[in-house]
């Protein structure tokens, strides 16, 4: 059929058109409870074939061209050591009644959070705990 257009049907362009189509990953999550999963097991995938340092590798060596930046989602107890032993602080954001993925296991002892941030008001509220520490470290 020359004239009917190509439908891909890959995976990556399926969520990449859930993606787009919620207009950015923060929403597709919300609509789509399965990209968060799909986005935890992609990275864990990753992880295994290319090493446990891939994700922790590539977020320090992009922080090197800043002053300051922030690394979301640390979720293994190499990648907190790692950002620890760059100079990092790490900050727990706790959230009651929201637990974690299985992924999310390996940190629940860890006791060297520079900070743990209750999660538990409302989004201006986190933001001020945030901020309130992120001026502290300015001080440094």
């Amino acid at each position: 059929y020359p004239q009917a257009p190509a439908v891909n049907m890959a995976p990556h362009n399926r969520l990449a058109w859930v993606v787009k189509g919620s207009s950015g990953w923060e929403s597709a999550k919300d609509r789509f409870p399965e990209v968060r999963r799909i986005l935890v097991n992609l990275g864990i995938g990753c992880r295994e074939v290319l090493g446990e340092y891939v994700w922790v590798n590539l977020a320090l060596k992009a922080a090197l061209n800043h002053d300051k930046v922030v690394i979301a989602d640390c979720r293994f107890l190499n990648e907190a050591m790692a950002v620890k032993e760059a100079g990092g602080f790490l900050v727990k954001i706790d959230r009651p009644g929201h637990g974690p993925l299985d992924s999310e296991h390996e940190l629940d002892d860890w006791d060297d959070w520079d900070l743990v941030i209750d999660n538990s008001s409302t989004i201006p509220e986190l933001e001020q705990q945030i901020v309130k520490f992120a001026k502290g470290l300015e001080r440094r």
